[in-house]
């Protein structure tokens, strides 16, 4: 279950948006590393990331190709690596953070609100 206390003001295209960038980073990458979407909030996200891993390959790659994967799906997102705990030997909680925000192209309801002001 996704821990998600600002869900009243999370855009849900967001979270549409995050959960289909790892649907699509698991088809690629799983079984050696899947993705998990632990949190999400306003100003960013954490997903856990469990699997053997490519022993040759720089653990940190696999978290910055997940931002690789957003980027492929929505041009009007960027995000960047907050902070990485590792939680076991074969697992990892990366969060993430927005950068500038995210944009469905649609306003949100603060921003309707401001435009009703």
């Amino acid at each position: 279950m996704v821990k998600n206390p600002m869900k009243s003001i999370v855009n849900p295209e967001l979270n549409k948006l995050i959960l289909r960038t790892i649907e699509v980073y698991n088809r690629y990458r799983s079984p050696k590393v899947t993705a998990k979407l632990l949190e999400l909030e306003k100003n960013g996200f954490t997903i856990e990331f469990e699997g053997s891993f490519c022993q040759s390959c720089g653990v940190q790659d696999y978290f910055e190709d997940f931002i690789y994967e957003l980027k492929s799906l929505s041009s009007d997102i960027e995000a960047e690596i907050g902070k990485i705990e590792q939680t076991s030997p074969q697992s990892f909680k990366v969060q993430y953070m927005f950068k500038g925000g995210f944009s469905s192209g649609k306003p949100d309801e603060e921003e309707l609100f401001q435009e009703f002001l």
